[in-house]
């Protein structure tokens, strides 16, 4: 069992008091390790240099070795000084002489000019727990550069998908992939490393599964991920991502999994006619953890995901008021109920009654109503489906997916019956749809390698998403005619790339426009945008629209990436590149790929 899960077992049968976590800030190594001094080697400058008042000697002349002014222990002790290590982890393996040609001692440095001129130093190798520092120095060892750091053991710099900065001080730096953990001072190579845990590698595939890449400097760290989703990433989730990064940083360093690293809150329920025994912890990195010790042993009812509306009133919260605990109870009968709710916050104002009352009723409703997490990744709508703001029909309804399209889903419902999916505008937002109107679409794309595609049909996909989902208006589609334009325009994709344009053959152009067929508008074929009757104002005639595609480009993982964009008006026009995989029931599209423009 999760230990994030333990911890609200213990909480439910009272070996965990309320408010025995700390803040839910910045997660920091714990005090179980001795942390080095975060302070990164200093930049070589032209003054920093010690330039020789006449030549040095030749490359073949110089001694070898230590210099005799100092020990080997006298070097490690600088060295570690300013590298900012502990000098009994540090050993030193190889020191030779060198000229360097410039006052940044052979290192590329693109903060500084470097003056070009013969710098005499040495080429100091270093060990720190059995990884190799490449280090450059002047003569007096005064200024020391890293030039090369040995990776761990199965660690590629490629491989590196989460990278995160500690925000303040002491600086910390960590670098995570699938299976392990890099971390230390910032501007310095890592001094520790660690496997990543299997729990943690699970929410790693969720967030690399689910977003874009991004870098981002949030309250909580400076972070960046290698993503492979569809899903933009919010303010919100961005900071729950770096909050996530710090919580393993901060485990790694204490040499164990701490379920107070990044905790918020804690909420729990006790009694009730139902005799209800249930708990959740959420944190800071998005997941809330649930357990019901109705059972006996405790059951662990899965991690809720929140949603980026979820996190960014999380957030609000920690970052305006001071920590609390908060009790709501029944009157004194035999079936009386006992809500409890701890919180942890950074802020500095006392939270009212009625904020204690509406962040224990949030916990609440997260429980009952969270998403849990999934292997299913798209489900296709059977016909046209409404998108509500929670799982049931009781909820607000602010969409609708038409009939044959696929939605990325975020997550499911306790009960399996609703799907989470990937709102209007690409957020991770409160979007879901009932399990019973569509179908989910559980096969992985079924090769890697670019199948044989028809491109009538890749293009008919794209026209009908541009035409009923991405047409920049907040309502649906009433086009009365839409021009097509034959010729392809990479261009309009916001990609930057060259037109490149090529004429969609006649062919292709009916089998699209059969396709079509089922829509309302009337599609008529143009051999340029130029051609289209407009008004005084530029605007399409008649209330029609404009939609261009580019060419069709097959990509290494086997997907298919095509631009397309719609103009209806000066300001009424837009514009993205659209990715479809190929499953075996045909290609679908799944999203997007790099920016989107919209005027």
């Amino acid at each position: 069992m999760n230990v994030r899960t333990g911890i609200v077992i213990l909480l439910l049968t009272g070996i965990v008091l309320a408010g025995c976590a700390g803040p839910a800030g910045p997660a920091q190594p714990t005090s179980t390790v001795d942390q080095p001094t975060m302070t990164p080697a200093p930049l070589a400058t032209p003054t920093d240099a010690t330039v020789p008042t006449e030549p040095p000697p030749a490359a073949s002349e110089p001694p070898t070795g230590v210099p005799a002014t100092m020990t080997t222990e006298q070097v490690v002790k600088v060295l570690s000084g300013k590298l900012a290590v502990d000098p009994t982890q540090m050993t030193l393996v190889s020191m030779e002489p060198v000229n360097w040609p410039d006052s940044c001692l052979g290192v590329n440095t693109m903060e500084i000019m470097c003056a070009e001129v013969i710098t005499p130093g040495y080429r100091i190798v270093v060990e720190v727990d059995g990884l190799q520092t490449t280090v450059h120095t002047n003569e007096d060892l005064s200024v020391a550069l890293i030039a090369d750091v040995e990776q761990p053991a199965g660690a590629v710099a490629e491989d590196v998908i989460v990278s995160w900065q500690a925000p303040g001080e002491p600086c910390i730096a960590g670098q995570i992939s699938a299976e392990w953990i890099n971390f230390g001072p910032c501007g310095s190579p890592p001094t520790q490393t660690a496997p990543l845990p299997q729990p943690r590698a699970a929410e790693l595939a969720y967030y690399t599964m689910l977003y874009a890449s991004y870098d981002a400097e949030t309250p909580s760290g400076m972070v960046s991920l290698k993503g492979d989703g569809p899903a933009r990433a919010e303010a919100a989730d961005q900071r729950s991502l770096a909050a996530w990064a710090g919580e393993v940083v901060a485990d790694a360093a204490g040499g164990q999994a701490d379920p107070l690293n990044g905790l918020a809150m804690i909420w729990r329920r006790e009694g009730g006619i139902a005799g209800f025994c249930d708990g959740l912890s959420v944190y800071a990195g998005g997941q809330a953890p649930a357990v019901t010790c109705q059972t006996s042993p405790a059951s662990d009812l899965g991690a809720r995901w929140l949603s980026s509306p979820q996190l960014g009133q999380v957030f609000g919260w920690i970052d305006a008021l001071a920590s609390f605990q908060y009790s709501q109870k029944d009157p004194a009968t035999a079936d009386a109920m006992t809500l409890d709710l701890s919180f942890n916050g950074t802020g500095q104002s006392t939270a009212l009654q009625v904020e204690q009352q509406a962040m224990l009723d949030y916990a609440g409703q997260l429980f009952t109503f969270g998403a849990l997490a999934t292997p299913t990744r798209f489900v296709q709508a059977d016909a046209d489906t409404p998108m509500v703001t929670g799982p049931g029909p009781q909820f607000e309804q602010i969409g609708e997916v038409f009939g044959g399209q696929m939605a990325f889903v975020t997550g499911v419902s306790q009960d399996g019956r609703w799907w989470r999916v990937i709102c209007a505008d690409d957020t991770v937002g409160d979007c879901w749809l009932a399990g019973d109107q569509v179908t989910p679409q559980v096969a992985t794309p079924s090769s890697a390698t670019p199948a044989s595609y028809d491109p009538g049909d890749i293009y008919q996909r794209v026209v009908r998403q541009v035409y009923t989902v991405d047409h920049t208006y907040g309502q649906p589609p009433n086009f009365p005619v839409v021009y097509l334009v034959r010729r392809t325009d990479d261009s309009v994709g916001a990609s930057g790339s060259p037109a490149n344009g090529q004429a969609i053959a006649p062919a292709d152009q009916e089998r699209i426009s059969a396709a079509l067929s089922d829509l309302p508008a009337r599609f008529i074929w143009v051999d340029k945008a130029d051609d289209v009757p407009r008004d005084p104002n530029g605007a399409v005639a008649d209330g029609g629209a404009i939609i261009t595609v580019g060419n069709i480009t097959a990509q290494p993982d086997g997907t298919l990436h095509v631009p397309a964009s719609i103009y209806i008006a000066m300001l009424a026009a837009g514009g993205q590149t659209y990715v479809l995989e190929n499953f075996p029931e045909g290609w679908q599209i799944t999203g997007t790929s790099g920016p989107a423009w919209i005027s």
